[in-house]
């Protein structure tokens, strides 16, 4: 809630419970609503289950405007960017969108095919992260490819298996990761269209990981690369 007030995500109004046996909103949080002139409307408990959709909802709700970003509007200052094809589970995709938006991702694209990131688990699991990054939902895969080639971004896609592992590759690099479903991997289009391969190595009796655990594994790579190029940028 404080973090979708904290950004440029439309607000339209938040409804808190007004039962006695519920504890409601804290003052921060009407204080923050207030300065942002989001109406607060105090509702019974089953106003609030009829608003959310969870079974057991917290007693404050916001509705928010969904706040798309245009595949169009894409530059180099969105670097890294991060590319979902076909990840369908709302768990994974919400565990990416957040360690994305931790490792500093510019934005996070949905590819066709991908679960709603704008779905209540989704966000859940985003841990309301989504809304501190940019979300783009894109039907074509190889108008994806072309406008991060465009604008120079190196195009890596994930692979169980694959001979070449994270720290094999310069990831300070202008990059955009891509990660594939949880089944199959990346549709064979992106398979094609990249410019890199990477794996996750793993020495122990398991075929694959998780593609949220893989991806942020892969996002912590990116970011302990950048970390130290900066790192011995200053010291030079």
């Amino acid at each position: 809630m404080t973090a979708a007030l904290a950004s440029s995500w439309p607000v339209r109004e938040v409804f808190v419970s007004a039962d006695d046996d519920a504890p409601g909103a804290s003052p921060d949080l009407l204080a923050a609503c207030t300065d942002s002139g989001v109406p607060v409307r105090f509702a019974s408990r089953q106003v609030i289950e009829a608003i959310a959709t969870t079974t057991t909802p917290q007693p404050v709700v916001a509705v928010v405007d969904y706040a798309d970003t245009d595949l169009e509007d894409l530059d180099d200052g969105w670097d890294p960017v991060v590319v979902l094809a076909e990840v369908r589970d709302p768990g994974n995709a919400g565990t990416l969108v957040r360690s994305a938006v931790a490792a500093g991702a510019g934005a996070v694209i949905f590819i066709g095919g991908s679960v709603d990131p704008f779905g209540g688990k989704t966000v859940r699991s985003s841990a309301g992260t989504l809304f501190s990054c940019r979300i783009v939902r894109a039907a074509s895969p190889n108008r994806v490819l072309g406008l991060l080639n465009e604008h120079g971004f190196v195009r890596i896609g994930t692979e169980a298996g694959a001979a070449v592992t994270p720290d094999d590759i310069d990831l300070t690099r202008p990059c955009a990761l891509i990660f594939g479903n949880e089944a199959w991997g990346l549709p064979e289009v992106l398979r094609k269209g990249v410019d890199e391969v990477v794996g996750i190595p793993m020495p122990g009796p398991v075929e694959s990981l998780n593609v949220g655990v893989a991806g942020s594994i892969l996002l912590y790579e990116l970011s302990r690369q950048r970390r130290g190029a900066a790192l011995s940028s200053g010291s030079s």
